[in-house]
C-alpha cells in the first residue's frame, strides 16, 4: 500500500470517485444489453431508469451487465427493482449479470439474488431471458 506525504498547509487529495458511464446494445432480437460502469448512486440513478423505462416502451427485454459497477446505492437498487417490476408488467424480463462482489453483497442483502434475478454469468443471464 502506497503512502502518501502530506506536507503541513497542504490539503489531502480528494477519494477518486469512479465517472459514472452508461453504454446499450441490441444483442438480439427483443433484447437489450444495459452496460453500467463506475458509481451508481443517486446522482446518475435516472439515466439507468431512463434507458430500462426506454427499453420497456420499445418493448425489450433487458440486460443489466453490472461487471464494471463498482458501487450502488440504494437509490440505482431500487432503479433495478422498479425496472424488473415495470418489465413484468409488459410481459418483458429484466435480469442483472455479472456483479463486482461489493454489488454483489448488496443485492444478496436485499433479496434479489433469490429471485432468478441476478446471475453470475451473462451467458446463463442470456437464457434466462430467452425462456
Amino acid at each position: 500500500m502506497a503512502t502518501t506525504l502530506i506536507r503541513p498547509g497542504q490539503a489531502p487529495a480528494a477519494p477518486t470517485m469512479s465517472r459514472f458511464a452508461l453504454t446499450s446494445e441490441e444483442v438480439e432480437a427483443g433484447i437489450l444489453e444495459l452496460h453500467p460502469r463506475g458509481e451508481l448512486d443517486l446522482a446518475v440513478a435516472d439515466r439507468l431508469a431512463d434507458s430500462i423505462a426506454a427499453a420497456c416502451q420499445d418493448g425489450y427485454s433487458v440486460l443489466v451487465d453490472l461487471a464494471d459497477l463498482e458501487f450502488i446505492d440504494s437509490t440505482g437498487i431500487a432503479v433495478l427493482i422498479r425496472g424488473w417490476a415495470a418489465q413484468a408488467d409488459e410481459g418483458l424480463r429484466l435480469v442483472a449479470a455479472r456483479p463486482a462482489r461489493q454489488v454483489k453483497r448488496v443485492l444478496e442483502l436485499v433479496g434479489m439474488s433469490d429471485h432468478g434475478v441476478v446471475f453470475a454469468d451473462r451467458a446463463e443471464a442470456l437464457e434466462a431471458l430467452r425462456r
